[in-house]
């Protein structure tokens, strides 16, 4: 992993510090990790959504079997994105 450094003004800090506490986690880095992962799970299913209304509103005739392994990938490289490399 790679660190950062934010600066916080000390009402931000101890709000973070309540919530990380409040949700288990044992840092505020453990608590921002969560919410950037929380936040990349959210855009990703914004992004699914929309490929599959996307998908809904194709006619049938386009889906082929090039088409079909194209959305498959993307949905895999998605499932990825979102569980941080390991695949379920």
């Amino acid at each position: 992993m790679t660190p950062i450094t934010i600066f916080l003004p000390d009402s931000l800090k101890a709000f973070a510090e309540e919530q990380a506490a409040a949700l288990g986690q044992a840092t505020i880095g453990d608590y921002l990790s969560l919410l950037l992962r929380d936040v990349r799970h959210k855009a990703v299913s914004v992004r699914l959504d929309a490929l599959l209304l996307c998908g809904q509103d194709s006619p049938a005739s386009i889906l082929n079997d090039a088409l079909l392994e194209k959305m498959e990938a993307e949905a895999a490289l998605l499932l990825t994105q979102t569980s941080g490399g390991a695949r379920p």
